[in-house]
């Protein structure tokens, strides 16, 4: 499989992607390699690596266009540190659409103990001008593009609880589909048991947000070098369980696996210009099949 990754001038880590593609490439000795377009002088010293090529080139729009027109050939994938937006409205002109509605969705994987992979939180918000929503639709995007990472079991999913006519709406949807499990509240998102969960994306930011801060002030407590007092040792007691969850899930330095879209002819995934290399090595691992 060939890599592709879009950058540009903008994109602030890109000593960190040199570093994580090094360390990706001595790991998968073959079978992989990368194609790098955008600014070479910005890469240094990878531009000597085997396995990778580099197109260089400075023009925003024109580093997007001959990304998107690399990941057409036959065993690729797109990785992206552009805009989104600036990246889709380029993108409804170049591709093809895998679906009838033109129906974009995105989705973040978020790894939790107990399934010990991640679970995917799928945004079922609309991104598309034409304004057409197709559940149905957004869910066997995800159901195809997991079953092709993963052809070992059916992909199951859920839907988070709104407190609203809409949930019954959903119920009804998808109550004869074997592969739909029922709807999820937020609190049992740690314990998901099954593949994906659709949602609302301010519920799941929202989430995301709250276990983030959670996750901070335990890293807090623990690391509290002064003296401690009575507040602070109850606080140990009662966030150790927690802290235990953390310790056993999640890197500390990292908990990007990437935002992929999907709705085109292929995935397209998008990394951020914070994500450091445990990040950026997640989030290959999540371009690769």
């Amino acid at each position: 499989m060939n890599i592709i990754i879009e950058f540009n001038k903008e994109t602030k880590n890109v000593r960190e992607l040199s570093q994580a593609i090094k360390i990706f490439l001595k790991k998968y000795i073959s079978n992989y390699s990368f194609t790098l377009v955008g600014p070479k002088e910005l890469l240094f010293t990878i531009s000597e690596e085997k396995r990778i090529n580099i197109i260089d080139l400075q023009n925003k729009e024109e580093i997007i266009n001959k990304a998107l027109e690399l990941s057409k050939e036959k065993d690729s994938a797109l990785l992206c540190f552009g805009s989104p937006k600036e990246i889709i409205s380029i993108a409804n002109n170049a591709l093809e659409f895998k679906n009838k509605n033109k129906l974009l969705v995105t989705g973040t994987s978020f790894l939790t103990k107990e399934v010990k992979k991640p679970v995917m939180l799928v945004n079922i918000d609309n991104i598309n001008d034409e304004g057409i929503i197709s559940y149905q639709e957004m869910s066997n995007l995800f159901n195809d593009y997991l079953k092709k990472k993963d052809t070992s079991k059916t992909k199951t999913f859920k839907f988070l609880k709104t407190g609203t006519e809409f949930d019954k709406g959903i119920n009804d949807c998808f109550n004869k589909d074997n592969d739909y499990k029922g709807l999820i509240e937020i609190k049992d998102l740690l314990k998901p048991e099954c593949d994906y969960i659709l949602g609302k994306s301010l519920q799941m930011s929202t989430f995301l947000d709250t276990f983030n801060l959670v996750f901070h002030a335990v890293n807090d407590i623990e690391n509290d070098k002064m003296n401690d007092t009575t507040l602070i040792k109850i606080g140990k007691s009662l966030t150790k369980s927690i802290n235990i969850q953390i310790e056993n899930t999640f890197d500390k330095k990292t908990r990007s696996f990437g935002t992929i879209l999907l709705g085109y002819s292929y995935p397209i995934i998008f990394a951020k210009d914070n994500d450091n290399v445990n990040s950026l090595l997640n989030i290959f691992n999540t371009v690769i099949y």
